[in-house]
This record gives structure tokens, C-alpha cells and sequence, in this order.
């Protein structure tokens, strides 16, 4: 009794942490939340495909290859960069989670009228209990010139304009 009592408490500890209760990703059946922890950091991945898969698929358009292969609820009609930030519905002030996808600029004359997306595969707190999402690290699972590729970094280093949510 006494180790299920501590187990509730655990558990109530870890889920009422700031870092962890802002990543959670509600996915159908193969939800998967495993939290690591270190020193300087505590991150907390979401698996949705065993390891945010390194999918090879899909690979000449952004949108096409996140909906295909992480975020099959992505809207459809997502080919301008307005389109995209219209489909925005979290702003750069929300703590980012995984599971959400990106929008974010590119500096390509392409890039400018079409924009870029992302799917955020793990966040990463640097700062236990903070509400600044410039103290998050995104890991990212998307597609460039043809290329499957993961990239890290604060929201403003990724360029992001907002998130696009389930």
C-alpha cells in the first residue's frame, strides 16, 4: 500500500512539473511520454513511431512529409507561408510541445512566399519550472532540399513564427 501511495505521489510530481505537463502529445493509441533527466537540462520525449522515426519519405515537400509522416491531423491547403500562418494556433509565447509542428521563415527566395514547417519530435526545458519558451531546446524531424534531417535549437534560432497543434 505504502509503495502505491509513494508511486501516486511520484507520478503527481512529475506530471505537475512545468516542463513536463507543457509536452505532453495526445496521440491515438501509441501515445509514449519517457522522461530523462540530467543536470543542466530535463527533456522529456514523445515517440509516436518508436524514436521519432527517420522517416525517408515524402522528402520534396515539407508539409506533405511532416503530415505523411508524424502529423497525419496537419490541415490540408498549407502551400503559402499565409496559408501556413493562418493555420497557426499557438503563438511563440506558448512553451512549445512535442508533437506540434512548427511554422518557421526561410531566407530562400522559395522559402519567402512558401514558408516552412517542421514536426517538433522532443523540447527539451533548460530551466526547470520556466514559462520563457526561449528556455526550450526543439528537436525537429522535417524535410530540406530533398533530404530528411533533424535540427535543435531555442524557438528564435529555428525561426519560428507559431505552432500548429491537434
Amino acid at each position: 500500500m505504502s509503495k502505491i501511495i509513494v508511486s501516486i505521489f511520484l507520478l503527481s510530481l512529475l506530471f505537475f512539473s512545468s516542463c513536463q505537463k507543457e509536452e505532453i502529445l495526445e496521440k491515438s493509441s501509441k501515445e509514449e511520454s519517457v522522461a530523462e533527466s540530467t543536470n543542466e537540462a530535463i527533456s522529456y520525449k514523445v515517440d509516436p513511431k518508436g524514436s521519432c522515426w527517420d522517416c525517408q519519405e515524402f522528402l520534396t515537400s515539407c508539409v506533405i512529409h511532416v503530415r505523411n509522416c508524424y502529423a497525419p491531423w496537419l490541415p490540408h491547403g498549407l502551400t503559402s507561408i499565409n496559408d501556413k500562418n493562418r493555420a497557426i494556433n499557438r503563438t511563440t509565447n506558448n512553451i512549445p510541445q512535442a508533437g506540434w509542428v512548427g511554422v518557421c521563415k526561410s531566407d530562400t527566395e522559395l522559402g519567402k512566399l512558401y514558408g516552412h514547417i517542421f514536426y517538433i519530435c522532443k523540447v527539451q526545458c533548460l530551466v526547470q519550472g520556466s514559462k520563457n519558451p526561449e528556455n526550450y531546446i526543439i528537436t525537429t524531424q522535417e524535410t530540406s532540399n530533398g533530404k530528411h534531417i533533424s535540427r535543435s535549437g531555442r524557438p528564435s534560432t529555428l525561426r519560428v513564427l507559431g505552432y500548429i497543434a491537434k
